[in-house]
């Protein structure tokens, strides 16, 4: 076991991947994604809106970053939730880029408060 161990190290740290291990792609099911922790919302059973937001975390999400994420992560489905995914200023933007890296169905929790952005969000 040491061994193999000591095999698979020497190919990582002398990054010498065999062409077999490259080609490994993996699909998962579903990817359940927290997009943010902001609410518009305040649940009594959700404590989510008292959670501190740092100014960085806001729009951590760029589409350029979320295209490089799912091209390697393959999901089959992507379930976006947070505190309100709907809030994010770019939220179509992700959805579709999501969809368009990965061929992923998508789905995301709402509470439904914003109902026109909802429309305009989901309709491509």
């Amino acid at each position: 076991m040491k061994s193999y161990i000591k095999y698979i190290n020497s190919l990582l740290v002398k990054e010498k991947y065999p062409a077999s291990l490259k080609k490994i792609s993996y699909k998962y099911d579903i990817v359940i994604h927290y997009l943010t922790w902001r609410c518009n919302s305040r649940c009594i059973t959700c404590n989510c809106w008292k959670t501190p937001i740092l100014e960085s975390e806001k729009e951590v999400w760029s589409v350029g970053n979320i295209e490089k994420l799912y091209s390697t992560l393959r999901a089959k489905k992507v379930y976006l939730t947070g505190g309100e995914p709907i809030l994010i200023k770019n939220f179509k933007e992700i959805a579709f880029a999501i969809h368009k890296t990965s061929g992923a169905l998508i789905s995301f929790a709402s509470n439904a408060i914003l109902t026109e952005k909802i429309k305009q969000d989901i309709s491509w």
